[in-house]
């Protein structure tokens, strides 16, 4: 079997910024005309004509993107929860870039384990080893 990984077109974060959405909120921010115009020539690709499933993040960007490679494929779209990028802030809460550079600065401080010095509440290497057995 063959793996093929692709990314997700380019953001539009106008809309979860204008709804006021904290900082998990970018997550569900859409694609604009670029990453629509990009997940459409994604699958032109020829080596993609080789897959069997595609296999998407959650998240509004990979979905989408998935959504027009299913399309354009003939292929499955099954949607995997845990598969997703580091939680800088497990509360989902954050507001502002700065947040998100401290808690990526204490993470690799302490080697993503987190200890009683920690302050942000980021994801740890175990929760997203977790994550990704899909436990």
């Amino acid at each position: 079997m063959k793996i093929f990984f692709v990314r997700h077109g380019h953001p539009d974060y106008t809309e979860p910024k204008a709804l006021g959405y904290p900082g998990f909120g970018n997550d569900l921010a859409p694609l604009d005309a670029l990453g629509r115009s990009q997940a459409e020539q994604t699958a032109r690709d020829p080596r993609l004509k080789q897959g069997q499933l595609i296999v998407a993040s959650p998240f509004t960007r990979a979905l989408q993107t998935a959504a027009v490679l299913s399309r354009r494929l003939d292929l499955e779209l099954r949607v995997e929860v845990g598969l997703h990028e580091w939680l800088p802030d497990l509360t989902y809460s954050y507001t502002d870039v700065e947040t998100v550079e401290r808690a990526r600065a204490e993470f690799d401080a302490m080697n993503g384990i987190a200890g009683p010095e920690r302050k942000q509440a980021w994801e740890t290497w175990e929760q997203m080893r977790t994550r990704g057995d899909g436990r």
